[in-house]
């Protein structure tokens, strides 16, 4: 005999109260389990196809495609091991309960890698924040550190410096992507909200 649902309590503590007073959350839903062999998996997909637009700038604009291809590799690597280790903590897996915002992470992830094989939306918006991002770090550090002027005579010493500088701008482009990215996710996650409020 399956038993009435029961009417919320008035009296009942606030975190009880907010559990039923909030539609979106779940207080029965369990955090899922981390599998660090499947969070490999799917951070290396989702980084590697987001990345490909700016390979493909980084790879036409090259000087040197060995010390930027791998300078650019390490980076998205770098994110990799960045997203997995926060999807490893509880916290953000308690928070991927709530269904309004599991709902506009994948769509903002989705949408991200689906931009990125669209022509030429995924190659204007890299294209944007990879002129930012070389900018940005060469008004810091100087154009690879400043060695450019000497690059040609000086290549077997100056090649990590290179490295390095790259490195750091395929970082600073990722900051910028997942700062649009992560714009775009909020305004994902506030239609999530009224729709489940209208409902």
């Amino acid at each position: 005999m399956n038993e009435e649902p029961q009417p919320p309590n008035p009296f009942a503590s606030p975190e009880v109260a907010v559990a039923t007073a909030i539609p979106d959350f779940d207080p029965d839903t369990e955090i899922r389990e981390f599998h660090l062999g499947k969070s490999l998996v799917r951070w290396l997909v989702i980084c590697i196809v987001s990345a490909a637009p700016s390979f493909f700038w980084g790879m036409a604009l090259a000087d040197d495609y060995a010390i930027q291809s791998v300078a650019m590799l390490l980076g998205i690597l770098t994110f990799v091991a960045l997203y997995v280790f926060i999807e490893s903590r509880e916290w953000t897996r308690r928070k991927l309960t709530n269904r309004s915002i599991r709902l506009a992470v994948n769509i903002g992830y989705i949408s991200r890698i689906v931009i990125s094989v669209i022509y030429p939306v995924a190659m204007i918006l890299d294209m944007i924040c990879g002129m930012f991002s070389v900018g940005l770090v060469s008004e810091l550090f100087g154009y690879g550190f400043g060695l450019e002027t000497r690059y040609e005579e000086t290549e077997i010493v100056a090649w990590p410096y290179m490295l390095v500088w790259f490195y750091f701008t395929t970082l600073v482009q990722g900051v910028f992507l997942n700062i649009v990215l992560g714009g775009y996710t909020m305004l994902v996650y506030a239609f999530a909200l009224l729709f489940h409020k209208r409902r």
